[in-house]
This record gives structure tokens, sequence and C-alpha cells, in this order.
């Protein structure tokens, strides 16, 4: 995933000029597609099992857009995050019934070439079964919207937010509190919270290394992850300014400094600090906190690192967002190199056809002036 946010440097190219201020393209990897979102639209295209190229497209206003007040540093950050998983959920949702439909549909016509030479042979083909069969072929949804509503997206969010906060916030922290229990000496969290977070940041970053990496060795994961490589390949040659075809698409390099993988190694950086900081001033602004069990501060601490999530995504959003404007920066360049380097397990070389569905969900989000401009670097 590419987050959204502009990208300014010496290499701009021509028809970003036409592009809203503090706005970059950005998309998504989704089953057997990829969903990209333009400045006013977002657009979904999908591989069918038969060959072909599902493609839909919405009109879509950023919340901040609506919403001016929501702009504001940290905050828009916060937001922006929780619009794309939203968005993110939707595409997915119709990429899986897009492939579903597609596989339905070839099934369908399998057992019709089946009953066909089987009604060639015997003359006594049961017509009406095949026809009972044929009303059961679901139609292709039109639309995102169509396929999931409003309080199931509410729903899958909130499952999907106790799931990542159990396995990111609190199962680092209880590691990290056992480590302190029985090591020499012993450290807990309010008496040594800089060596605390640090501990806790390294279990949250093998459990994340080791998920993704477990998922590669899945074929639908490796697609996946194909087709995201093939999402960065059109979007790194939009930047250079290059023609967007196969043949300059194609060597371009599947690591992007605005991926969303490298926006998650910031996240774990930052949060470090934050916790750390957050523990620090509980303990100074109540001094009888450090004396409390376990049982008692644990809970509260854990509760406030959850509170705190929206914070840190909205403060590493704002030195992501930095970075990507100033990427020959030392300081930019050594906080991006994790997410960087973790790019090369979420991301993997697409294959021809893999560029080609990126580049139609590209051209798809772009507006009529913008493909107008693309069209004049030919």
């Amino acid at each position: 995933m590419l987050l959204l946010q502009n990208n300014e440097s010496e290499n701009t190219p021509s028809c970003a000029a036409k592009l809203p201020p503090d706005f970059a393209m950005g998309g998504q990897a989704v089953l057997e597609g990829v969903m990209m979102r333009g400045p006013r639209r977002y657009a979904i295209a999908v591989r069918r099992p038969q060959g072909d190229i599902r493609l839909t497209s919405k009109p879509f206003w950023p919340v901040t857009t609506r919403k001016p007040w929501l702009k504001m540093p940290i905050v828009r950050g916060a937001v922006s995050l929780v619009e794309m998983m939203l968005l993110g959920y939707r595409a997915l949702d119709f990429s899986a019934r897009v492939v579903e439909e597609g596989q339905r549909e070839m099934d369908e016509q399998e057992n019709k070439a089946a009953e066909a030479v089987a009604a060639e042979q015997t003359a006594q083909a049961d017509q009406s079964d095949t026809a009972d069969r044929s009303e059961g072929v679901a139609s292709s949804p039109d639309s995102p919207d169509q396929c999931i509503s409003g309080w199931a997206m509410a729903g899958i969010f909130a499952v999907s937010m106790v799931l990542a906060m159990g396995l990111f916030v609190v199962l680092p922290n209880l590691t990290a509190e056992l480590i302190g229990k029985f090591s020499p000496g012993g450290f807990k969290e309010v008496s040594h919270p800089l060596l605390f977070n640090l501990i806790s940041g390294g279990v949250r970053v093998v459990i994340i290394v080791l998920y993704i990496w477990g998922l590669s060795f899945m074929h639908d994961a490796r697609r996946l992850f194909q087709y995201h490589g093939a999402e960065h390949k059109v979007v790194m040659a939009f930047e250079k300014g290059l023609p967007l075809d196969l043949e300059h698409v194609r060597p371009m390099t599947t690591i992007h400094p605005r991926c969303g993988t490298a926006f998650i190694a910031v996240v774990l950086l930052v949060s470090i600090l934050i916790f750390a900081v957050l523990a620090a001033l509980l303990v100074q602004f109540f001094p009888g906190f450090a004396q409390l069990s376990r049982w008692i501060h644990k809970p509260i601490i854990i509760a406030l690192h959850i509170v705190c999530m929206p914070l840190v995504a909205g403060v590493a959003y704002e030195f992501t967002r930095k970075a990507g404007r100033n990427p020959n920066v030392l300081f930019y360049r050594v906080l991006l190199a994790p997410g960087m380097w973790f790019q090369k397990i979420t991301t993997k070389e697409p294959d021809d056809s893999m560029i080609e569905v990126s580049l139609t969900s590209f051209m798809e989000a772009l507006e009529p002036e913008q493909k107008e401009a693309l069209g004049n670097r030919h």
C-alpha cells in the first residue's frame, strides 16, 4: 500500500502539477488486482480467472477535504490511515467477489460442456438440470459499495482493530513484562521505560516480520505481494515522468519510500519513544503509580497504549510525509531504511499481466486532463 501524500521532488512529472496540492497517487494490492486512488476517484482492476480484467471506479472525496479541521498535523495522519483501511477493506471484498464469480462461471461452463458431451453421447441430456444450475450464477458486483454494507464494514474494522491491538500492542508488552520479571535484577516499564519499550518494540518487530514472512509462503499471499510490486512499479514510473507502458514500467523497482510497509516501520520506532515518555510521565505526575502491583498498573498502561495509537500513527505519518518530500536527507533515509528493507518481503517481482492490471487501475483513477498530460510523454 502506498500512503497518499505529496512527494515534492525535482523529478515531479508534468501531470503532477495538475494534481491537487498535497496529494500523490497511491493504492493497494488486492486479490488478483490493484486498487489505485486518484485525486477525485479510486479504481479497482481485478484479473478474472478467465483472463479478462474487471474494472470499476467510484468518486471519492477524503474526509479531510470535507472537514478542513481534520487537516491539522498528526490528526490528518490518523484520519487518513483509518480512511485508507476502510477503503482497502472494500477493495479487497470487491476483488474477492470478482474472483469468486469468475471461478463460478468457469465451473458452470465446464459443467455445461460436460453435460453437452454427455448429451451428444447419450442423446438424452437433461436440459432442465442445466437451466436450474444457471440460475445460481451470481451477477458481478458493479461497485464495491454493493459488496459490503456500512454495518458489516464497521464490524470488520472493529474486529480487525481488536486483533491488531492484541497482537501488536498487548502481546509485546506482556512479553517484555515477563522478560523484565525473570531477568537478573528485574525491571518494570514504570522503572525503566526506555529499556522496557525497546524490548517491547523488538518483540513487536519480530512478530510482524514472522507474520509477513510466514504469509509469503502461501500461494495467494505471494501473488498479492507481486501485485503490490506492480503497484509500486507503476507509481514509480509515474513519479519519474516516464511513459506508462510495459516497456518503461517493467524495469522499475518494487521498493517505494511511501509504502505502507515503510510507514509501519516508522510507527514501530515512534511507538517506542511515545510509550516510554508516557510511562515516565505517569511516574512523574503520579509518584505512587510505580508502587502499584503489576495487576493494577499493567492494564492501565496497556489501555493507555491503545488509546495513544492514533497519536503514534499521526506522528509517524508526519515523519513519513517529510521523508517523502526529502528523500535525500540522511536522517529521513535512515528513518525509512527498515521499511525499505521490509519491502523485500512484502513486494515481489510481478509478471507483465500484473503490471497491466496495475496500469489499468492507475489510468482509471486519473482525471481526463491528467490522462492527456500522460499521453504527451510518449
